[in-house]
């Protein structure tokens, strides 16, 4: 008797029973299902003229998804494809495994060769048979339906709730103040100014400044205009730049000009009370009717005590010490101009907000496509100090949670830690890894033998002329922000000939400022807003212990919180307030050097030149650069990056290192004894290995198509592994 090469089956997985039911038409034309795997009589017509092809994605790097033609069922299993449709309609659980006969004395018997899912989207009920497409299976098949699909996950509310401390970080405001023109002061007086711009950032500790209307002015003729108040509970330093241009006229006594800073309580009616002052100008003597221009410019720094305020002042004192004000006498002075801009630096209220670790956003995002899968990131072992939170959650809004899908969070993590998505399907286990596990020389070794047709062939998929690296660009306001490092920074590569980007944008945030700024709140929002609260923010903690439990009536009270994570031990140069800077870890140029190994695989063998610096999105004052220094080890973002000089695997926990993890080159061959290709797909990570005309090459597998036929053949596309001897390809094939 002739042995069937192949088998058929159809069958769907029944969760109550965890077994598989196998569907059968029984001699009244019923269609029924059974445990015992029952055949189909008939093979799906073409069967034989079919091409399967499994291909690895570069968008995941891990995952090996297979496709084939459209298939056609006649009789039998046209009958229950029919029923299926009929009855359940698209979204209908119907798998096709097929079997195949191996003649190997070791193996004798059927294997398992393909298995995947009825697509009934593709359903066609034609004269002579039911044609439908077949799509990857399980997990696999929900990821591609459901990719994109926003989830929601409790961030407070939820059991794995990691609290936060937000203690701030230095703000720089700008205040500028415009005198009027021609505008005339009494003697003693307090010059009127107009304000073309107040900014005030939620509930500062600090410096606060008299926020009159830009388009309103103060009154004169005694009236009292502080022009900061130190509303905090310590001293604030303010930076002030004076600019003026003051006439003295109609002096009634002798005396001398003095022009001044008076630090005074906030209600004192004159700046002879004041604890403090800073002289601006001291003008020296005028005489009876005498008259006097004074210009020029001051720069100095103002130091304003917890509950006192800064006042500018003119006055007439009685002698050149200028101690005492000479009260009987009276002038007059006008401004033909003046300006004064004041710089100070300063901090939000410090709150404690909910994140969450990255391990359990996996988990709720691929448990939401599967109930059934676990999760495994090895990113999260390695990196429990990166956590994440959104915007609604900095705000401490009630009920907050964090949207995100697989996709982005695949984008983040994948810009982040330069990572690998695999599907366990043995074990039903969703895995997050690093590139090079799914490059892995230290598995079993997979021997095609000897083959044919050997071809070579740039993999010009992956090689990139110019790589975008950080995150999405933000925008700030005109004095803060201009020194975030956590953002889009351009590199140009060496390669001309592909004019191609390599886009490593992270959907989710890590810039300090856009935290900052989505924290306070400006507007105190009560409900969410599209523009931030939906944003996902990554930040560094401290976790090396819990810093302390919340105080009583704040959101968390009574829990653990941990602190930001800030390394003391470096120089930091290219920001407002290095000791108060906070997400140093996550700079695109360390993620560079992540993804270093990959860019030196992608670049081999072209090394020596640079990875050249273009642009950045944002631009700091006098372009200068974040940079820190450890005492060992200067990063600088906006430079050039020697390709030769990234780092390889051995920067992480990975061993062997290596420089690279594969050699941008396909090769595609023919064997001469094919694989059984599920047998495969079980260590599709593994080296490959393949002799031609007495050379051994390596590879990792990219693509192979199988046609199963009885004179069957398969075609192998690997990209080629660092195992190899490229001088044997010099020589020729």
């Amino acid at each position: 008797m002739q042995l069937t090469l192949f088998k058929y089956y159809l069958r769907f997985y029944n969760t109550t029973t965890s077994a598989w039911d196998y569907f059968y038409v029984d001699n009244n034309g019923a269609v029924l299902t059974t445990t015992t795997p029952t055949e189909l009589p008939q093979a799906p017509k073409g069967w034989d003229g079919q091409t399967l092809v499994w291909e690895r994605g570069f968008e995941w790097y891990g995952v090996f998804t297979n496709y084939s033609n459209p298939l056609q069922f006649v009789n039998d299993g046209a009958k229950i494809l029919k029923d299926r449709y009929y009855n359940q309609g698209i979204e209908s659980e119907c798998q096709l495994l097929i079997e195949k006969h191996t003649n190997e004395v070791s193996t004798w018997g059927y294997q398992e060769y393909y298995k995947g899912d009825i697509d009934f989207s593709r359903f066609k009920d034609m004269k002579d048979f039911v044609e439908v497409s077949i799509m990857e299976s399980g997990f696999l098949a929900k990821l591609k339906a459901n990719e994109t699909t926003t989830l929601e996950i409790p961030v407070e509310a939820n059991p794995n709730v990691i609290w936060v401390k937000m203690d701030g970080i230095d703000f720089q405001h700008i205040t500028t103040f415009t005198g009027l023109k021609d505008e005339v002061h009494q003697n003693d007086a307090i010059f009127t100014f107009k304000i073309p711009s107040v900014v005030k950032y939620g509930n500062p500790k600090g410096v606060t400044w008299n926020a009159i209307p830009y388009d309103q002015l103060m009154t004169l003729d005694g009236d009292i205009a502080n022009i900061y108040i130190n509303t905090g509970n310590v001293s604030q330093d303010i930076e002030l730049v004076h600019n003026y241009d003051i006439y003295v006229d109609n002096v009634t006594s002798l005396g001398y000009f003095g022009y001044f800073y008076a630090i005074v309580n906030p209600e004192s009616p004159s700046p002879i009370s004041a604890i403090n002052v800073y002289w601006i100008l001291q003008g020296g003597f005028i005489n009876v009717g005498g008259n006097f221009t004074f210009v020029g410019s001051d720069t100095q720094t103002v130091t304003i005590p917890s509950g006192y305020a800064l006042r500018v002042c003119i006055g007439m004192f009685v002698d050149n010490t200028y101690s005492s004000l000479n009260a009987s006498l009276s002038f007059e002075s006008k401004t033909n101009s003046i300006s004064l801009v004041g710089t100070l630096v300063n901090k939000a209220p410090e709150t404690y907000i909910p994140a969450l670790p990255t391990i359990n956003v996996a988990a709720a995002i691929c448990e939401n496509i599967d109930p059934n899968v676990s999760t495994y990131s090895r990113p999260s072992i390695d990196y429990p100090s990166y956590v994440l939170t959104c915007g609604d959650a900095l705000r401490n809004l009630p009920g907050s949670v964090l949207k995100t899908n697989f996709a982005d969070y695949f984008s983040a993590i994948n810009c982040m830690f330069n990572a690998a998505f695999y599907f366990d399907k043995a074990n039903d286990e969703a895995q997050f890894l690093y590139k090079y596990f799914v490059f892995d020389p230290s598995g079993p070794l997979i021997d095609l033998g000897d083959v044919n047709n050997f071809e070579v062939s740039p993999l010009n998929d992956e090689i990139f002329s110019k790589l975008l690296i950080g995150y999405t660009e933000e925008s700030y306001d005109d004095y803060n922000g201009k020194d975030e490092f956590n953002t889009k920074y351009e590199f140009k590569s060496p390669i001309t000939r592909i004019t191609k980007d390599k886009n490593l944008i992270s959907t989710y945030r890590a810039d300090m400022y856009g935290i900052e700024f989505t924290r306070i709140n400006f507007n105190n929002k009560q409900t969410t807003d599209p523009s931030s609260d939906n944003d996902v923010f990554w930040l560094h903690i401290d976790d090396s212990a819990p810093a302390g439990t919340i105080p009583a009536g704040l959101p968390g009270a009574g829990q653990n919180y941990y602190n930001l994570y800030r390394d003391n031990t470096l120089t930091i140069t290219g920001v407002l307030s290095p000791s108060t800077a906070f997400n140093i870890d996550f700079s695109p140029k360390r993620r560079m050097y992540t993804w270093g190994y990959w860019i030196r695989s992608v670049m081999y063998p072209n090394l020596s030149p640079d990875l050249v610096y273009k642009s950045t999105a944002v631009s700091q004052a006098n372009n200068v650069s974040f940079e820190t220094d450890d005492g060992v080890t200067i990063i600088t973002e906006k430079v050039n990056e020697p390709i030769s000089g990234l780092p390889g695997t051995s920067y992480t926990l990975e061993s062997p290192n290596r420089n690279q993890i594969f050699y941008p080159l396909i090769f595609t061959v023919e064997t001469k004894i094919p694989l059984n290709i599920m047998d495969l797909m079980t260590t599709p990570n593994s080296e490959i290995q393949f002799s031609y005309k007495g050379n051994t090459y390596y590879g990792w597998l990219l693509q192979v198509s199988d046609e199963p036929s009885f004179t069957p053949k398969q075609t192998y596309k690997l990209i080629a592994s660092p195992s190899n001897n490229l001088t044997d390809l010099i020589n020729g094939l």
